[in-house]
């Protein structure tokens, strides 16, 4: 669990730069980062999975996207 969790890290450390989708899936990689130290993963699993579809969302967007000046 720890070479995609970092890896997956790296990435969106460098893309959340310009994108704020990519913000979101990073909190996400930190909340089961933090997770993985005192909970059970797949206990909590019913309600991080909504998290992993936008982390997928966020690694394969190609274009960034922001939102509009208002």
């Amino acid at each position: 669990m720890a070479v995609p969790l970092v890896s997956t890290l790296i990435v969106f450390l460098i893309k959340a730069q310009n994108d704020m989708s990519v913000r979101i899936g990073l909190g996400l990689i930190a909340t089961l980062a933090l997770y993985s130290f005192g909970e059970n993963l797949e206990i909590l699993a019913y309600l991080y999975w909504p998290g992993l579809v936008l982390v997928g969302i966020a690694l394969r967007q190609r274009k960034p996207t922001t939102y509009p000046d208002l």
